[in-house]
C-alpha cells in the first residue's frame, strides 16, 4: 500500500493498520522487560504492582525508541500531522486474563481527545448527528500488539468513520457492542494508527495469558 493509499484509507476509515511493523525477536525484548519496568513504576509500599506503565521510554530508551521510531511510522505521522511531529507519552501495559464469564465483553467505548467530554463517547455536538468534513488530527494513538490477538484475548472494536460525525454512545451502553463496530484482526507485531476522534473500544482479555500492547 502507498502512502497515498493508506492516508485515504485513514480518512475515510478513522484508522490504518501496519502489518507486521516488527520482528518477533524485538516483541519478545519488550515482553522480557516488562517485569522489570513494572518492578521500577511500582511505588514503595503499593500494595499491586503499577501495571500500565507510563514514560516508558525513558526507562529503556535504546529498547523502546524502535516502537516509535520506525520509519514507515514516522513518514505516515509526518503525512497524516505534518512535519512537527512530537511523542506525547509512551505507555506500555500487561493485561491479565479475566474470568471466563467476561468474554467478549467491551471494555468502554471512548474517543482519545483532550476535551474530556469528548473521551468517553460523548460528543458535545452529538445531539446534531451530522457528518462534518476530515480534519487532521490533534492526536494520534500508535499502538503496537506483542501477541496474535483472538476472541479470548480480546479484540480491538472500532466504529469507522466515527471521527466523522457525532456518535454518541450513552453511558449505559459504554460496555456494549455497537451496531457499526468491527473487530480488527491484528497480529502479533501489527500496529493500528488511529485518528484522535475515533470511536473505539477494547474488549476483556479472557484468554488465561497476559495481553501486551504498547
Amino acid at each position: 500500500m502507498t502512502l497515498d493509499e493508506r492516508l485515504a484509507n485513514y480518512k475515510r476509515d478513522g484508522y490504518t493498520v501496519f502489518k507486521r511493523l516488527f520482528s518477533p525477536a524485538l516483541m519478545q525484548a519488550w515482553k522480557d522487560a516488562y517485569p522489570s519496568i513494572v518492578e521500577r513504576q511500582t511505588p514503595l509500599g503499593q500494595e499491586q504492582p503499577t501495571l500500565w506503565l507510563r514514560s516508558t521510554l525513558e526507562f529503556e530508551p535504546k529498547l523502546l525508541l524502535p516502537a516509535v521510531a520506525h520509519p514507515n511510522l514516522l513518514d505516515f505521522a509526518e503525512r497524516v500531522m505534518g512535519p512537527f511531529v512530537q511523542l506525547d507519552s509512551f505507555e506500555i501495559t500487561g493485561f491479565p486474563s479475566r474470568p471466563a464469564d467476561q468474554f467478549n465483553r467491551v471494555a468502554e467505548w471512548h474517543r482519545d481527545a483532550f476535551n474530556y467530554s469528548d473521551m468517553w463517547a460523548n460528543h458535545p455536538a452529538s445531539a446534531h448527528f451530522k457528518p462534518h468534513p476530515y480534519t487532521a488530527p490533534t492526536a494520534c494513538n500508535c499502538l503496537p500488539y506483542l501477541q496474535d490477538m483472538t476472541a479470548e484475548s480480546g479484540a480491538l472494536r472500532v466504529v469507522p468513520g466515527s471521527h466523522l460525525d457525532f456518535s454518541h454512545i450513552p453511558v449505559s451502553e459504554r460496555s456494549q457492542p455497537h451496531p457499526r463496530e468491527i473487530l480488527i484482526e491484528l497480529a502479533a507485531g501489527d500496529m493500528v494508527f488511529t485518528h484522535n476522534e475515533l470511536l473505539h473500544a477494547g474488549s476483556i482479555n479472557t484468554s488465561k495469558q497476559t495481553r501486551y500492547f504498547i
